[in-house]
């Protein structure tokens, strides 16, 4: 799942008599930003909200949050940074990299597991196959060797860009045709092979469905990002900002990687327009780990299938967290359809521990003051999404997407669906900056999003 969504919140707002009763309820909007830190109405509603434990003599309640909000940035950074270098891959050995010029097929440099064959042959005395032997007259076989970077850690692979996955009932050999098989983008550009849209890096971001192929064996990308949120359903206005959204992939083999993702801090403005309430929240999101794992590859019209399952772990700041364990699970499926554009989409769901918060009034309406009072409940989140990606010329891409959620267990479950696009700009193969804009199409209510991010792959 995106980054987009902070996984960890549901609101529903309401205002209240001094008696307790409801006066104005108010529409659900999910998933939302953090929960606000107010202190809960009852110890049966909401968790402990008491920082006592921890709090050192003279500090404040929010010093004591500042000071654990900053710890764990910064172990989330020293890991980003050493996890690369701790455990990256053995290098390769010189008897095992072959310049292809050599060969004469182009740039780059086989790394292969062993002399195998279709590679060039050992040096005379090194026990090399005797002229007239079987072994040197027998042909070789037909698979070609795999491919590396000769930049970066030296294990990101390069594709052969006639072996692209593809359905063949829809090949095309007429170079001149739009729809010829080979053609590289949208707008036909020339490029050379490690330009090529299957040999550029590959990220989760910008678009709400995951990359149905994992990071490869011995390869590390950072992903980040900022995301801004406006949501008005004519009774309340209520803004969200998460920054930085990071997410780091590291591939443990070629279908399996590692995942640590962390949301960073987020920002949340709520506004109630009659009675005229607002509040603002600020806080540090749970950590998320996970895994990544392609199941098979795609054969024709059969997808490729990859899973991915997640966990968030209660690091978060008070009001924020989930204070618990919340697993999800999705389940993609790709379909590579020309050299330039690819279909994926993405199913699964989310079993969270949310929060439902109303306002009460205090004193008489429409004045105040006004407590928070907060409800936890549990959820299950189901989403699906469509996401078509397509290679505009040598360095910019897009998409075009659709998802949307349903729940069970919340306040409101009603369906809710949105469309968004974005804009893939490729610095380098390996350096990607990405903007979208999004919209939600259902509920009659008015939801925007927008952001943008960098990702780099090493």
């Amino acid at each position: 799942m995106s980054a987009f969504f902070d996984r960890d919140c549901t609101s529903s707002w309401h205002a209240a008599s001094p008696a307790g009763s409801v006066v104005a309820a108010k529409p659900t909007f999910e998933p939302c930003g953090p929960r606000h830190r107010a202190a809960p109405r009852s110890r049966r509603s909401c968790l402990p909200n008491d920082d006592s434990r921890t709090r050192l003599p003279g500090e404040s309640r929010r010093e004591v949050v500042a000071r654990r909000d900053l710890k764990t940035a910064w172990a989330c950074f020293c890991l980003i940074v050493s996890l690369p270098w701790v455990v990256r891959p053995a290098p390769l050995r010189a008897s095992d990299v072959w310049d292809e010029a050599t060969t004469g097929s182009g740039r780059g440099i086989f790394a292969p597991a062993g002399r195998g064959p279709g590679l060039p042959p050992p040096a005379a005395g090194d026990d090399a196959p005797r002229a007239g032997s079987a072994a040197s007259e027998s042909p070789p076989p037909a698979e070609r060797p795999r491919r590396y970077e000769s930049y970066g850690n030296g294990w990101i692979p390069r594709f052969y860009v006639d072996d692209y996955p593809k359905i063949g009932a829809l090949d095309n050999n007429n170079p001149t045709s739009f729809w010829y098989s080979l053609r590289p983008n949208l707008f036909n550009e020339q490029v050379t092979d490690e330009w090529d849209f299957y040999n550029l890096i590959n990220t989760d971001r910008p678009d709400f469905t995951d990359a149905v192929f994992s990071a490869g064996k011995g390869v590390a990308l950072v992903e980040t990002g900022y995301t801004f949120r406006s949501l008005d359903d004519g009774t309340q206005h209520i803004t969200n900002r998460t920054l930085p959204e990071t997410l780091l992939r590291w591939g443990i083999t070629d279908e399996f990687e590692v995942r640590m993702k962390w949301m960073g801090y987020s920002i949340t403005e709520q506004h109630q327009y009659s009675p005229s309430v607002a509040m603002q929240s600020f806080g540090g999101t749970d950590l998320i780990l996970g895994i990544k794992y392609e199941v098979v590859q795609q054969n024709g019209w059969l997808p490729m299938i990859t899973i991915v399952s997640d966990n968030t772990v209660p690091t978060g700041t008070n009001g924020v967290s989930a204070n618990q364990v919340q697993p999800s699970i999705e389940v993609l499926a790709g379909w590579g359809i020309r050299r330039w554009l690819y279909l994926k989409a993405e199913t699964g769901a989310a079993w969270l521990r949310n929060t439902s918060s109303s306002f009460v009034a205090r004193g008489p309406l429409p004045y105040g003051p006004f407590d928070v009072a907060t409800t936890r409940y549990n959820q299950t989140l189901m989403h699906n999404s469509i996401s078509l990606l397509y290679q505009a010329s040598k360095r910019v891409g897009g998409f075009v997407e659709w998802f949307s959620f349903q729940s069970t267990g919340a306040p409101d479950n009603s369906a809710i669906h949105y469309a968004d696009t974005g804009l893939y700009i490729y610095a380098t193969t390996s350096v990607q900056l990405d903007i979208r804009f999004g919209k939600r199409i259902s509920n009659r209510i008015d939801e925007v999003f927008a952001g943008g991010g960098l990702s780099v792959r090493y």
